[in-house]
């Protein structure tokens, strides 16, 4: 991946954690089409963003039952 296509999606990850809810491993996958949640999370986190992780269950396109991340971001203010 082109290193602007990684920032534009951790320009957007962090923009729908603003906006105050959690976001899943699969709603990022799905529905913003960010292919590599886990990694855009993790460079984010090391650039200094606290973002938690709540662990979840849910089904996969398939409707196999897999353990999915919920991030929530701590360091900003709501912009909802």
């Amino acid at each position: 991946m082109r290193s602007e296509d990684k920032i534009k999606q951790q320009i957007l990850v962090v923009e729908l954690l603003k906006q105050g809810r959690p976001l899943t491993t699969l709603e990022l996958r799905n529905d913003h089409g960010i292919m590599s949640p886990a990694a855009r999370i993790l460079e984010l986190r090391r650039m200094g963003r606290a973002i938690r992780t709540l662990w979840t269950q849910a089904r996969d396109a398939r409707g196999k039952l897999r353990r999915n991340g919920a991030y929530i971001l701590e360091d900003e203010e709501v912009t909802a």
